[in-house]
């Protein structure tokens, strides 16, 4: 058996990949945070269809950061790659501050494309289902047994 074709060090900025292995998704930044001096950046959200292939733009937001008010944007928190091309989940974190009462969580069907709300929802909480189909945990606060219900989404009807 040979390793020919498989990578040994996961690429710089990989963050998901689809189930079926079509796509994969990667996050970067440009800001760099500084006590000194305030700072602007992008975090962009680029996915390739290899680990080691060319990358395209699907999403990109500015972010800051001063020592006087903290971090401040749109900060991807996690990304989940659907299987079957039918689109990316991103779960927004604004300010990073932080996702103990769930995150808002969007759906992106192609590169470019207009973030669509899906709700509030935990990070992770996604099943992918059938072809272009997938199942969230939606509900905000930390009571799960009191305000948590599972939501089944079609991507290409997602409103």
């Amino acid at each position: 058996m040979t390793n020919r074709g498989l990578w040994r060090v996961a690429p710089s900025g990989l963050a998901a990949w689809s189930p079926d292995g079509d796509r994969f998704a990667f996050l970067t930044t440009t800001l760099k945070v500084s006590l000194a001096t305030p700072s602007r950046g992008v975090v962009r959200l680029e996915v390739s269809s290899s680990p080691t292939g060319a990358h395209r733009l699907w999403y990109e937001t500015a972010v800051s950061f001063s020592k006087r008010s903290g971090l401040h944007g749109d900060f991807v928190a996690q990304v989940d790659v659907l299987p079957d091309r039918a689109g990316a989940l991103i779960w927004i974190d604004p300010d990073r501050a932080g996702a103990a009462d769930g995150l808002d969580l969007y759906l992106l069907r192609a590169p470019g494309d207009v973030p669509t709300q899906l709700g509030t929802a935990p990070a992770g909480s996604v099943n992918d289902g059938r072809p272009g189909t997938f199942a969230i945990v939606s509900g905000g606060n930390r009571y799960a047994w009191l305000t948590k219900t599972v939501e089944t989404c079609v991507a290409a009807t997602a409103v």
